[in-house]
């Protein structure tokens, strides 16, 4: 009997446990995700501005992910970067291409390398092709 009794304990137990994790797992969700803030700019070659869109994402949403989704973009992927071609409908002249600027400093990677952690402006300057990169 002090066998059937331990087991009859164990059971017990093991089937209050189950409760008590299916009520934790049922209780909902507090909502912890930081967000940040992602501004899209896009200046024509006088450069004025066509496009100026501040959003609030998820912190470390990848940049392009985040554009694709609040901008129109006409883009190429290469790989996994991706060339965008044209913003809004607006595709740069020709001898002409859009240069990526992260918070004021010209891009060392593509869009789509860029993760969002803190408030970023991405700025989008139609430059002459015989410029790349000299800004």
């Amino acid at each position: 009997m002090n066998k059937l009794s331990a087991l009859f304990s164990v059971l017990f137990i093991a089937f209050l446990l189950c409760g008590c994790t299916e009520t934790i797992q049922n209780q909902p969700k507090q909502i912890t995700e930081e967000t940040v803030s992602f501004t899209i700019k896009y200046f024509d070659k006088d450069n004025a501005i066509i496009l100026d869109k501040t959003i609030e994402i998820e912190k470390g949403t990848n940049a392009f992910e985040a554009m694709k989704e609040n901008v129109t973009v006409e883009y190429e992927m290469y790989s996994l970067d991706a060339f965008v071609k044209s913003i809004a409908g607006i595709t740069p002249p020709e001898n002409y291409y859009l240069g990526l600027y992260v918070n004021g400093e010209y891009a060392n990677k593509s869009i789509s390398g860029y993760m969002i952690d803190a408030n970023t402006i991405i700025e989008w300057k139609t430059e002459k092709i015989e410029d790349f990169g000299m800004q």
